[in-house]
C-alpha cells in the first residue's frame, strides 16, 4: 500500500468515528425527553383537591340543620297574660306556628321560674296546640309519676330540641272553681231610661238592675215574668238561663224604655 492510499484510509476511519460519535450523542439526548413525553401522555393530571393538602379541623363538626326547619319568631298565644284557668277544666295551650323540631312543654312557678313539672314530654315538630286539664303535671319529661298542682300563678315554657329558642307564655293563674268571680254588669234606671242601654256579657254573667228613678218600674225579658222595682230597689238577673244571642229587656209601662243584651 502506497502512502496516498494509507492517508485516504486513515482519513475515512477518522470521519466514520467522528460521525458515529455525533449520532450517538444525539440519540442519548433525545431518548430521555421522548421517555418523559411518553410518561406525560400516559398519566392523568391531578385535581386541585388531590394536589392541595387537607387541613385538619381538630374535630368533627355537625352541619347545622337546614334553615327551612328552624321557624323564627314563634310565640305562645294562649294562655293570655292575666287570664284565669280553672283547676281540672280543659284548656287549650296554643302557639303561633309549627317549630319544625320537637320539644317539651313545662309549667314554671311565676316567681321562682323553677320547673313545677312537665305538661307534655314531647311536642311534635308540626304541633301548634295542646289540650291540658290545668291539674296534673309529670315530675319528669319522660313521664311516669304525676302530681296535682295547686292554685297559683304560672308560666308555660316550650323548650325545643335544637337551636330554636324557647318560648314562654305570660303569667296566668290557675284557680279552683270556688274562686271564680262572676262578672256583674250594673244597669241603672233613671229618667225613664236604662243606663247603659246596651250590655255585652258572657254566659253566666249577672245583670243588676237598680231603680234610681222617682217611680216604680217593671222590667221584663222576652218570655219571662216582670221584675217589679220600687224606688231604690235592685234585682239580679242570671244570664245562664239564656243561650248565646241577643235579647231585649224593657219596661211594660214605658214603651220607650228598651235595652239590649248581647250574650256571648
Amino acid at each position: 500500500m502506497n502512502k496516498k492510499t494509507l492517508f485516504v484510509t486513515v482519513g475515512l476511519i477518522v470521519l466514520v468515528l467522528i460521525f458515529g460519535s455525533i449520532f450517538s450523542s444525539k440519540n442519548n439526548a433525545v431518548a430521555p425527553q421522548e421517555e418523559r413525553n411518553q410518561e406525560d401522555k400516559g398519566s392523568t393530571p391531578l385535581s386541585p383537591s388531590q394536589t392541595t393538602p387537607k387541613k385538619s379541623t381538630g374535630g368533627t363538626t355537625q352541619p347545622p340543620p337546614p334553615s327551612s326547619t328552624i321557624k323564627k319568631g314563634n310565640k305562645i298565644l294562649t294562655p293570655l297574660t292575666g287570664s284565669e284557668w280553672v283547676f281540672g277544666q280543659k284548656n287549650i295551650i296554643s302557639w303561633e306556628k309549627e317549630a319544625g323540631i320537637s320539644g317539651g312543654m313545662a309549667l314554671l312557678d311565676s316567681q321562682t321560674r323553677q320547673t313545677v313539672g312537665w305538661i307534655l314530654g314531647t311536642v311534635g315538630p308540626h304541633q301548634t296546640s295542646y289540650q291540658w286539664n290545668a291539674q296534673e303535671v309529670s315530675l319528669s319529661r319522660l313521664g311516669g309519676v304525676k302530681k296535682d298542682i295547686g292554685p297559683d300563678k304560672y308560666i308555660i315554657r316550650i323548650t325545643f330540641d335544637g337551636p330554636q329558642p324557647a318560648i314562654e307564655s305570660g303569667i296566668f293563674s290557675i284557680i279552683y272553681a270556688s274562686q271564680v268571680k262572676i262578672p256583674v254588669h250594673s244597669i241603672s234606671i233613671k229618667n225613664i231610661a236604662f243606663d247603659p242601654k246596651s250590655v255585652t256579657a258572657k254566659h253566666g254573667d249577672k245583670l243588676v238592675f237598680t231603680n234610681n228613678d222617682t217611680m216604680v218600674h217593671r222590667v221584663l225579658f222576652s218570655g219571662l215574668s216582670p221584675y217589679t222595682l220600687a224606688l231604690g230597689e235592685s234585682f239580679t238577673f242570671d244570664t245562664s238561663i239564656f243561650s248565646a244571642g241577643k235579647y231585649q229587656f224593657y219596661s211594660d209601662t214605658y214603651p220607650s224604655m228598651i235595652g239590649t243584651l248581647t250574650l256571648e
